[in-house]
């Protein structure tokens, strides 16, 4: 008995493509069926040219078509959509962006859809990574944790949030760009993972300048023009709420903020300052105007310093920190605390499957540092000696390392020497040079960072620059009305304590949304 065309069709409905995860029938991918005798060709329309997964295809059509009863052999024939196709698939599988109200105006394919994880049933569990301050791991933890719940089965995606110093990609092995239907992005897969990270549309170490509405514009599409269809989990990795605040903050009040690029020239004149700046990568210069300078560049403060011809009174020495990732060596997911042989702390951190060992303290005189031999046998020694494993950490145990230093001030006339470098790390020093208008940070930790920023407001208004007081403090937690109405809708929801001080903690003021989508599905509130 001949196989027909009809039975062909029902054999290729169980094929999904790939990226989309629908039927290839259903996407109208199916172009044509010919039927040879025992000879089935079939032809199939790929939704963009030089499609990356065009041979999984190719074998799922294969080994469903196969199996029926008068199948000799199988042929599989591409062709590419038309433009009027991939706009019927885009909009089957992501709807109309003319379709809804959206939660705010947008422009382009963005404008009108709202963001599909805050709608009322979403089943979707979104995860923020984040923590207090910057190089500690969050984009580690969260691709541990992304694909780690993949292994388990669940339906995985990730968003990196950082669009300053994104590194998602490279974490996951990413090694493919999203692909792009209709200006729907649909985000490649690694690990049981699919990720969006603005890394796919800049180098990693190319400069990114952000605007308030461009950095608002780019995270809005991140979760409204890549097609996620509805995962168990997306993971955001992201900074804390503090160092966000202060971000977006800055950027309401019209600041541009912009990394990887180096200062290497300075002209100052009766009108103030004008910088010189190039693209680290590129080469390509910019040019920023000011009546006022704050050198707060770190280790390099002296450099730049010199450039503008500014000096400090205070001076920095350094200090070498490295970190050691490992598989993980302890299953009770706290934070271990030890003093090495010279009494100096150091930690293991949980992260996930893995652990992360450090750090070490080593005065050095050069900023620019790099691990050494020498740096991860000393603390392979301390872990070793301080916990009873299976079998001693090895080099071949290391999978990672980071390393950096600390800026230390050190008073004028004073020493470095004998002193408690615990007590030099918790000093900070601002000093302003009014002729010139240049204000310098030395030292100081971001515990102290509002502390600083009072005093640079100060050394600028000595300056000659008015200061605006703020209309609301940007940071910290909302004052007790909000936390007394926050507390009464937790009790009436029911919530969880740790939860609702997560909630709390992390989105202040935003919280009431996330309280009300509980309240319309209360396993939203579960503890993970």
């Amino acid at each position: 008995m001949s196989t027909t065309e009809t039975q062909v069709v029902e054999a290729l409905r169980p094929v999904q493509d790939p990226e989309l995860r629908r039927s290839i029938v259903d996407l109208d991918m199916v172009a044509g069926v010919a039927i040879d005798g025992g000879s089935v060709t079939v032809t199939v329309a790929l939704t963009v040219p030089g499609c990356p997964l065009k041979a999984e295809i190719q074998r799922s059509v294969d080994e469903a078509v196969a199996p029926l009863d008068g199948v000799d052999s199988v042929a599989v024939e591409f062709t590419v959509m038309t433009d009027e196709q991939r706009e019927a698939v885009r909009a089957m599988v992501h709807g109309d962006p003319s379709a809804t109200a959206g939660t705010n105006p947008a422009h382009g394919h963005a404008e009108g859809r709202e963001v599909p994880f805050g709608k009322p049933g979403s089943r979707t569990r979104v995860l923020l990574i984040a923590s207090g301050k910057g190089g500690v791991g969050k984009s580690s933890v969260t691709a541990n944790l992304a694909v780690a719940l993949g292994h388990r089965g669940n339906d995985v995606a990730v968003v990196d949030a950082d669009v300053w110093g994104f590194s998602i990609p490279r974490m996951l092995g990413v090694d493919q760009p999203p692909t792009v239907i209709d200006d729907m992005l649909i985000p490649p897969e690694a690990h049981g993972v699919r990720c969006i990270s603005m890394g796919f549309f800049a180098e990693e170490d190319q400069p990114v300048i952000w605007r308030g509405p461009m950095l608002h514009k780019a995270l809005e599409q991140f979760l409204t023009d890549v097609y996620w269809d509805e995962p168990d989990y997306l993971l955001v990795d992201n900074d804390a709420r503090f160092v966000s605040e202060m971000a977006f903050a800055s950027l309401r009040h019209g600041a541009t903020i912009a990394n990887r690029v180096e200062v290497v020239g300075a002209e100052h004149g009766t009108e103030g300052w004008r910088l010189s700046l190039v693209d680290r990568v590129s080469e390509r210069t910019m040019e920023a105007s000011a009546p006022l300078v704050v050198n707060a560049a770190g280790p390099h403060v002296p450099v730049l310093g010199d450039l503008l011809g500014s000096s400090t009174g205070n001076r920095l020495v350094f200090s070498k920190g490295i970190h050691l990732v490992v598989p993980r060596i302890t299953d009770s997911g706290r934070i271990l605390a030890f003093f090495d042989d010279d009494e100096r702390l150091f930690y293991v951190l949980p992260m996930g499957e893995r652990s992360v060992i450090g750090t070490t303290d080593t005065p050095v005189e050069d900023p620019d540092v790099s691990v050494t031999g020498e740096d991860r046998s000393f603390l392979l020694e301390q872990i070793n000696a301080r916990i009873d494993l299976p079998r001693p950490l090895t080099n071949a145990d290391v999978i990672a390392d980071r390393c950096g230093v600390r800026s230390l001030a050190v008073e004028p006339d004073g020493s470095a020497e004998g002193r408690d470098w615990t007590e030099l790390s918790r000093r900070h020093a601002v000093e302003v040079d009014q002729t010139l208008g240049v204000v310098s940070i030395l030292g100081g930790k971001l515990s102290d960072c509002l502390n600083v920023g009072d005093e640079v407001v100060e050394a600028a208004m000595s300056c000659g620059l008015q200061a605006h007081a703020p209309v609301a403090r940007w940071y910290g937690e909302p004052g007790r009305t909000a936390r007394r109405r926050f507390n009464e809708r937790v009790s009436g929801l029911g919530l969880n304590q740790r939860v609702a001080e997560d909630l709390w903690r992390r989105q202040g003021m935003r919280v009431f949304p996330a309280l009300d989508l509980i309240d319309e599905d209360r396993t939203l509130g579960e503890p993970m």
